[in-house]
Parts: C-alpha cells; sequence; structure tokens
C-alpha cells in the first residue's frame, strides 16, 4: 500500500485546550468537567485516528492565559502524550509556538504565566517532561496593532521549521533549541546575560528584547533599535539590558 503524505488542519478561533482534549487526559490534571471539554477534540481530531500522523504543529494558549492558566504546565504535556497515543506514534514530533506577547506594557503577568506553562515549567524544550518536542519563540514579534497574532509570521515559521528539522527529521545542521542564557551578572549599571549562541537582531521585524518582571508587575518592550541592549556577536554573545 502506498504512503500518502499530506498536512491535515483543524482550527478553531479563541478555544481553550480543554476543548482538544479527551476527558481522561483532563480529569488527570484536576480539570472540572464541562459540556464544551473535548468538544473539539470529539468534532475535529478523533475523525482522524484511524489515521497514522507521525506530527503535530500547536498554535494555541492564550484563551488559557484567562482560564485554567496554573494548570495548562499539566494539561499541555498530557495533550502531547495522547495525542501520540490515540494515533499510535510514542516518539510523534510535537512542536508549537510559544505566546507572542499579547498585551503590551500590561501589568498582567498571566501571559508571561502561560508562556513558562507552555514549557511544562521547565523554560525550553525538549526536556523530560515534554520529550521529542519543538518550539518557536514569538515574544519578539509583537506589534501593537496584531496583539496576539503578529504580522511578520514568516520569522515564527523560520524558527519552527529550523528546530523542527533537527527533532522530527533528525538534521544535525539545524539547531535544537534557540538561543538559552547560561549565565546572568549584575552591575550598578546594567543586568549582563550569557548566552550559548550568538543573538542577531532584525529592525525591520523584530522588536528586540522583551521583558517580564514579576515584582514590578509589568512587560517592556525595546521597540526602536536605538534601545536595544548592546550586543556583542562572538561565539558567545554577551547581552546588555
Amino acid at each position: 500500500m502506498d504512503c500518502v503524505q499530506g498536512i491535515i488542519g483543524a482550527y478553531r478561533w479563541g478555544t481553550v485546550i480543554e476543548s482538544w482534549s479527551r476527558s481522561h487526559v483532563l480529569e488527570q490534571c484536576g480539570i472540572e468537567p464541562s459540556p464544551s471539554h473535548s468538544s473539539l477534540w470529539n468534532g475535529m481530531v478523533a475523525p482522524y485516528t484511524r489515521l497514522t500522523l507521525f506530527g503535530f504543529l500547536w498554535y494555541q494558549g492564550e484563551n488559557n492565559a484567562v482560564f485554567n492558566n496554573a494548570k495548562y504546565g499539566c494539561t499541555f504535556p498530557a495533550l502531547v502524550e495522547d495525542y501520540r497515543a490515540a494515533f499510535r506514534v510514542p516518539d510523534a514530533a510535537f512542536g508549537f509556538v510559544q505566546l507572542a506577547t499579547v498585551s503590551y506594557g500590561s501589568p498582567d503577568l498571566r501571559y508571561a504565566q502561560l508562556r513558562w506553562h507552555q514549557t511544562a515549567d521547565e523554560g525550553t524544550v525538549p526536556n523530560p517532561r515534554l520529550k521529542h518536542t519543538f518550539m518557536a519563540v514569538a515574544i519578539d514579534t509583537y506589534d501593537e496593532e496584531s496583539q496576539a497574532h503578529p504580522r511578520y509570521k514568516p520569522i515564527v515559521a523560520a524558527r519552527l521549521a529550523a528546530t523542527g528539522l533537527r527533532t522530527a527529521y533528525g538534521l544535525e545542521d539545524f539547531p535544537e533549541q534557540g538561543p538559552q542564557m547560561v549565565g546572568a551578572t549584575s552591575t550598578d549599571a546594567a543586568l549582563l546575560l550569557t548566552y550559548n549562541q550568538a543573538v542577531h537582531l532584525n529592525a525591520t521585524s523584530l522588536s528586540g528584547f522583551y521583558v517580564c518582571c514579576e515584582g514590578e508587575a509589568a512587560c517592556l518592550e525595546a521597540t526602536e533599535a536605538a534601545a536595544w541592549p548592546e550586543v556583542v556577536k562572538e561565539a558567545v554573545s554577551q547581552v546588555r539590558v
């Protein structure tokens, strides 16, 4: 029998993860039953379970910033494992887009917290709770007009493709992750962050650095090139914020 390759799309605007999850998955995360839970799983995912899917792409999260936010660190990894089980591919690659900034300058930290929960509270993927996963960061693509869905989608797609080619296809010329902070020191004038990869900023489509401070309960963005942190472009970049 010939193998047919293709992409199946299941899309719905403004949803919570509970609608895409099976009931037993929600139960294990302590989610109270609701008539709306599992509705999109039943209508848009379950009909395809006779097929074998070898990978998934996931772009969802902002609605859970205000609904069961604290439990997303359980519901998301549980959904990933359940989808793999339902389609009988236990190591299926699972890629997702981390939330953009959504509400610039807001004192509300729920979106920042949800970004953390998207990584199963580890900060990055893959990790022991989210194995064989890959992620595209979108926080620096924010623009005031589009909010949750930035206009600069080619950048998000390129990032997802790069890490996906490594995770899903094993192409070692591509990175498994984006730049990760490996150290931090402070002076009276600046905070010096050290990353494990070079950092490149593009004035035409990226805002630069975006920082959320829980103590001050606010998120701040460097919106102009003149406001960007100083970047030393070496094998290991040092960034002053």
